[in-house]
């Protein structure tokens, strides 16, 4: 028996590898889409990503512009938050790379709308329709209450004044007939 044995044996090594792209799971947006403009209101983006291995490096471009270094890592969500953002369909791509080099992305929009705009028109300190007499004169003041732009104070159609945030006229009405008064606020990028 023991002189025709014979021991072989081989070695082989091999690696294994990911193969697995990282996943984009859950998108959240807040406030939600569609959001309605509001001055100074920070926007919350976050994504869910999830890896096999494990992941490299997150990327997210807003608008064409890289914001990586502002996204905040919590285990696999991943968290950017921006301030003030405009009226506009807002793209974005969020880029996830893994430790084995696998890329995978996912992009999506963001929608404001404009917000409303507020103003008021006082007659005499009166908030409502006044009569007077042939030859009074009446404060009429006109005040932007929510909104951004200048405003305008008409008598009639007639442009009497702008004013930044409020503006103020004392006219006399030296003959009878019926006076429309009016406030007007244009129409900005972000308000109505």
């Amino acid at each position: 028996w023991g002189k025709n044995n014979i021991n072989n044996s081989e070695k082989t090594n091999f690696t294994a590898v990911d193969g697995v792209y990282p996943r984009m799971a859950t998108i959240v947006e807040a406030p939600t889409d569609p959001a309605t403009y509001v001055y100074n209101q920070t926007y919350y983006f976050n994504i869910t990503i999830i890896d096999n291995i494990g992941i490299y490096n997150v990327i997210l471009q807003f608008n064409g512009a890289n914001y990586s270094v502002q996204i905040r890592n919590q285990s696999t969500t991943f968290m950017f938050n921006i301030t003030d953002l405009g009226v506009a369909l807002h793209n974005y791509t969020w880029y996830a790379n893994d430790t084995s080099g696998y890329i995978n992305s996912t992009s999506s929009t963001y929608n404001v709308n404009r917000a409303s705009s507020s103003v008021k028109l006082t007659l005499a300190g009166n908030d409502s329709d006044i009569n007077v007499s042939v030859g009074s004169i009446v404060n009429m003041s006109g005040y932007r209450i929510v909104g951004e732009s200048e405003i305008e104070l008409l008598s009639n159609g007639s442009l009497l004044g702008i004013g930044n945030s409020s503006f103020s006229n004392n006219q006399t009405f030296s003959s009878l007939g019926n006076y429309n008064i009016t406030i007007r606020y244009n129409q900005t990028q972000n308000y109505t």
